[in-house]
């Protein structure tokens, strides 16, 4: 149905406008831990839970469905896509009802981060709501001269740049700041305010 309007609406109000269909596997999971954050925190457990614990992480396995279903709720959460409206305003930290997260949850993983790149395609991926990928001046700087030097290494500084410039990291956490200071010292997410900033 969502096709059909997408269709509908390009051929009526943008009929020079190609329309493509972008088909990505989410098939290369990996898993972070981190025991960092606000270590003003008291810690809630000890030595051997916390081992335990950093095993269970470690070992921790998300199937493909889940893995798809999550990097789509991600996505459309982030790009906010006028087409989609299902998971647009989605908290994933306090809607711990959604079935998709349920997999994730059981394995203690506290957040979510989806990479999505469109370096092979020559194109940068943008919504209404989210600009193309901008990155910090002295980052392309540092790479630009990198690629003024000869070799591998100046064709490895372009190719990262470029991936870099087409690269969309999208972050969320699954869990609230309360269940996070059990094992992680209160995690601060980025453009949260839910932790003060460390002096």
């Amino acid at each position: 149905m969502a096709v059909r309007r997408i269709l509908a609406d390009m051929h009526t109000y943008h009929p020079d406008t190609e329309v493509l269909l972008l088909l990505y596997r989410f098939d290369q999971p990996r898993t972070i831990v981190s025991t960092g954050g606000d270590m003003n925190l008291e810690v809630a457990a000890g030595i051997k839970e916390d081992g335990l614990h950093l095993k269970q992480l470690c070992e921790a396995r998300i199937g493909r469905h889940a893995r798809s279903s999550l990097a789509e709720a991600a996505q459309i959460n982030y790009f906010q896509p006028p087409y989609n409206m299902t998971f647009r305003k989605t908290n994933f930290a306090t809607q711990r009802k959604l079935g998709l997260l349920r997999e994730g949850l059981s394995h203690d993983l506290t957040g979510l981060i989806v990479e999505i790149c469109s370096h092979n395609l020559r194109a940068r991926l943008r919504s209404e709501m989210r600009a193309p990928v901008e990155l910090d001046a002295a980052v392309v700087e540092g790479y630009r001269r990198l690629a003024k030097e000869s070799g591998e290494l100046a064709e490895r500084a372009c190719q990262e740049l470029e991936q870099m410039r087409h690269t969309h990291d999208i972050s969320f956490p699954l869990t609230r700041p309360d269940e996070r200071d059990t094992f992680l010292h209160g995690t601060h997410w980025l453009g949260t305010n839910e932790r003060q900033p460390f002096p």
